[in-house]
């Protein structure tokens, strides 16, 4: 936009000195903006009372005659091609200029000849542009963290400039954007604010314009997705590190507090070395086993009072003191 405008303006600055170079300050008319291929009409801006008058048309650079209508007879110059796209107005004085060419952009002149022989010269200038087609929006994800750049191009237009809307609201620099470039490209700070936003870009020159759109949250779709894949990988690696530690703890306390399983069945805790004082009732059979499985004591280490005539099925008291057997131990 900025470049538009800056050639303008040296334009029409460069026209000014070169009508004070040779002596003369012309009217300046408009500039007059014309589509590649299309017709334009280049207006005189005097007023001209009669029609008995000289009107010709020049181009600045170079210069040189293009039409001149005179006694009521229209007169064009240069190739044949040239002529067959210029036409002079007789009822307004106005030049026609059909299928618009890149090189036909330049300053025009005007000069109307009065009865008196009075000139009333004017200028104007004549601008072509290809009409602008194509807009297309090309978004860039930094780093998986979804700061986006957008990125307006077009296929076809000559002196395009950009701008920028989220929904009815124009764009500019702000905490969330930032326009670089010639305003082609946009980046935006993803927020929860500009997630569900539709953004579009519109680009234009004099003659035409065109636009595409996007929407945010079909971008970083992917991208937070992904985010979230991984944070609940790491979030279910925690919860399993933190089970096997605490299964690890309950296996450590329980082999710590071991329990001797006594032959009835009950439970008491077993400090290691420590003598155990037990009283109750063995069925012989376990009896038998026990000794026949264990190595003959020593000394008062084991002292069995038993009951005459003892059955399979009738028990045995046992009172004794075993000194860390092993029993129950595994």
């Amino acid at each position: 936009m900025c470049q538009l405008c800056a050639g303008r303006v040296w334009s029409l600055v460069c026209v000014f000195l070169f009508a004070i170079c040779v002596g003369e300050i012309q009217t300046l008319h408009p500039p007059v903006n014309g589509s590649l291929g299309q017709s334009i009409i280049l207006p005189v801006g005097i007023t001209v009372g009669s029609k008995d008058v000289e009107v010709v048309w020049k181009r600045k650079t170079p210069n040189v005659r293009i039409a001149r209508y005179m006694n009521k007879n229209v007169e064009t110059f240069g190739t044949d091609v040239y002529t067959r796209r210029i036409k002079l107005l007789p009822e307004n004085y106005s030049l026609q200029i059909s299928d618009l060419q890149r090189e036909d952009s330049g300053v025009y002149e005007v000069i109307v000849t009065g009865k008196l022989g009075q000139e009333n010269p004017e200028l104007v200038r004549l601008d072509v542009y290809e009409r602008v087609s194509g807009t297309n929006i090309t978004a860039t994800v930094t780093q998986g963290i979804c700061n986006i750049t957008l990125t307006c191009s077009v296929t076809s237009g000559n002196l395009t400039s950009f701008r920028w809307w989220r929904g009815r609201e124009e764009l500019g620099n702000d905490s969330n954007h930032y326009l670089s470039g010639y305003g082609e490209e946009l980046r935006i700070y993803y927020t929860s604010d500009v997630k569900e936003s539709v953004y579009r870009c519109e680009a234009w020159n004099p003659v035409s314009k065109d636009t595409a759109q996007i929407k945010l949250s079909d971008v970083c779709n992917i991208t937070v997705s992904g985010t979230q894949s991984s944070t609940a990988t790491v979030v279910i690696v925690v919860i399993v590190l933190m089970l096997v530690i605490l299964l690890a703890g309950l296996l450590f306390i329980l082999y710590k507090n071991k329990e001797t399983i006594c032959p009835n069945g009950t439970k008491r805790q077993e400090a290691p070395g420590k003598i155990t004082t037990i009283y109750a009732e063995v069925n012989p059979k376990l009896l038998k086993m026990c000794r026949k499985d264990r190595l003959p004591p020593e000394g008062d280490e084991l002292d069995v009072k038993q009951v005459e005539g003892p059955t399979e099925q009738s028990s045995i008291t046992v009172y004794d003191t075993i000194k860390n057997l092993g029993l129950g131990a595994d």
